[in-house]
């Protein structure tokens, strides 16, 4: 059976990828009625486009619940090189805090500790909000949907900008707000060639299936 012509967006939300800003950027427009639970939903706009998020791996269930709109969708998903991904969720870990305080007491961090600790503790150890943002974009977020399109971090500003107009019919004023921009240095000083080697295995399959490499 043929696919129904690509007149819908559906994103494919990819962890520290991005991902806030995109959805800022979303909010600002006015969309109708949201179908679908929070985490996995459909919006319609006033101008009758269509887009669609697929957030924390539930491809298999937004496929079930909206097989139509599936199949008539256009579909992307943000890439960053893991090396600096792999920093960019540790610092988020170790800054963002579960809840607000009660009692006077902060509630602990998502991670507490160095960042040669964190690349070696299994994702099966971590908080769950840490193991979230961290695991592989192949082997867990990017499974069971035929992508179109690969926007790379690298080059946000300018293929969101024309996905945007192109299946929203919105124009998106440039630069993007940056939402949750990290403040550390340059990715490469965080490593040695003990935490470079393991990065590379953990993530092997997103490096090889995007071409980053150590340095860029």
């Amino acid at each position: 059976m043929m696919k129904n012509q690509k007149n819908n967006l559906l994103w494919l939300r990819t962890p520290k990828c991005g991902s806030t800003t995109i959805r800022t950027l979303f909010a600002k427009h006015e969309w109708g009625k949201r179908q679908g639970p929070k985490h996995n939903n459909v919006y319609t706009s006033e101008t009758k486009t269509r887009f669609g998020i697929i957030s924390h791996g539930l491809n298999d269930e937004f496929i079930m619940n909206h097989r139509e709109f599936y199949d008539s969708s256009y579909k992307f998903a943000v890439i960053r090189n893991p090396f600096e991904r792999a920093v960019s969720s540790y610092i988020d870990s170790k800054n963002r805090r579960p809840g607000r305080v009660k009692g006077g007491i902060r509630p602990k961090a998502w991670f507490d500790g160095s960042f040669e600790n964190f690349v070696f503790m299994p994702f099966e150890k971590m908080s769950h909000q840490a193991a979230l943002h961290s695991r592989p974009l192949m082997s867990h977020y990017i499974k069971s949907v035929n992508i179109d399109q690969f926007v790379r971090f690298e080059n946000l500003e300018e293929e969101i900008s024309h996905l945007f107009k192109k299946y929203l019919l919105v124009d998106i004023k440039l630069p993007l707000p940056h939402q949750h921009k990290g403040n550390h240095k340059h990715y490469t000083e965080y490593y040695n060639d003990k935490i470079r080697q393991e990065v590379a295995r953990k993530y092997k399959q997103d490096i090889d299936a995007f071409g980053y490499e150590f340095g860029e």
